[in-house]
C-alpha cells in the first residue's frame, strides 16, 4: 500500500470515529456499490495497534438475507 493510501484510510477513520452528535444517529463509515447477492455477509477488522493501542475491533459491515 503506497503512503497516500494509507493516509487517506487514516484519515477516513478519524472523520467517522468524531461524535456524530445525538446518540440516536448512526454513522455510515463506507459505502458498498456493488450489488450483493443474497446471503453475502462482509466483515471488517479494525487494529487500533496503529494508533498505539492494544485492541482489535471487528464487526458485521453488512448483512443481506
Amino acid at each position: 500500500m503506497s503512503a497516500s493510501a494509507y493516509e487517506v484510510q487514516v484519515e477516513h477513520s478519524f472523520v467517522w470515529m468524531r461524535t456524530a452528535g445525538p446518540m440516536s444517529l448512526h454513522k455510515l463509515y463506507i459505502r458498498i456499490d456493488t450489488n450483493l447477492a443474497t446471503g453475502t455477509d462482509v466483515d471488517y477488522l479494525v487494529s487500533s495497534i496503529e494508533f498505539g493501542m492494544s485492541h482489535c475491533t471487528f464487526g458485521n459491515l453488512a448483512s443481506r438475507r
